[in-house]
């Protein structure tokens, strides 16, 4: 949907998951799809197929994301825009967690379906894309998350400090695993 208004046109889909918010650029929508795969999956490539586009054009341009508002003065805090550029249409990154009680690796696709320019109103649509995983899957499977175990990851000079948490989750059954960062 396409809505004028007195600060620029708005774009609004129902299929968007975020909007992008870089200062300075149109306000636009992205379909982000996530999928889960084993941890330790070797993506080997993710291809993106798109629909034909069409253009179309406003009466106005596509309203720009605004500078951030501090609610408090605060003479430290400085912003400064860099030129930044229109997101690929198409895109993906990959991160690691815990399904449940299991590791897994995710692979977010983002998807921008509309596109333009700042102060354009021209918009290049584009209605579908179609996402193409390779992929092989690990030999072997991690082992499953014990229940009643606990990493502590910090800088050694936190280590005797940390002993009084250390002794009284050992006392409630937790098996602790310390790990120093020097």
């Amino acid at each position: 949907t396409i809505t004028a208004t007195t600060q620029g046109s708005t774009v609004t889909l129902p299929e968007a998951t975020s909007y992008t918010t870089t200062i300075g650029q149109p306000i636009l929508p992205c379909i982000t799809k996530t999928y889960t795969f084993p941890l330790g999956t070797a993506i080997t490539s993710v291809t993106f197929t798109t629909s034909p586009s069409t253009t179309t054009t406003l009466t106005q341009p596509i309203q720009l994301a605004p500078e951030p508002t501090l609610l408090t003065p605060n003479p430290t805090v400085t912003s400064s825009q860099t030129e930044a550029t229109l997101p690929v249409q198409c895109s993906y990154r990959l991160g690691a967690g815990i399904q449940g009680t299991t590791h897994v690796l995710y692979l977010l696709v983002d998807f921008y379906p509309i596109q333009t320019a700042p102060g354009s109103t021209s918009l290049t649509i584009t209605s579908s894309v179609d996402v193409t995983i390779t992929y092989q899957l690990p030999t072997t499977a991690l082992s499953p998350i014990r229940a009643n175990t606990c990493l502590i990851i910090t800088p050694t000079n936190f280590t005797t400090a940390l002993q009084p948490l250390i002794t009284h989750k050992q006392h409630m059954g937790i098996t602790i695993y310390l790990q120093t960062l020097q």
